[in-house]
């Protein structure tokens, strides 16, 4: 039987985490879509920021947040997004 340090299966583990990661991703991730892991750009996390919290204040207007408490709210989803 082959004898091995537990220092040096910390560092093949340490070597091979982000691979490890990533295939857990995977797995847990829906078959159809990739799962993103790259961080998003500045320019993107704007756009994507503005477009939620345009979306956010129109169901304000609308009606469709409900505030519970300080940091609890319920947001009534349209029926074709449940």
């Amino acid at each position: 039987m082959r004898e091995i340090n537990s220092e040096d299966l910390k560092r093949q583990y340490e070597e091979k985490l982000n691979e490890i990661e990533r295939n857990m991703l995977r797995l847990k991730a829906n078959r159809s879509r990739a799962v993103r892991t790259k961080p998003r750009d500045y320019e993107e996390s704007r756009i994507l920021t503005k477009i939620f919290l345009q979306k956010f204040n129109r169901a304000l207007e609308e009606g469709k947040i409900i505030f519970q408490k300080d940091r609890e709210w319920y947001y009534e989803l349209p029926a074709d997004e449940r």
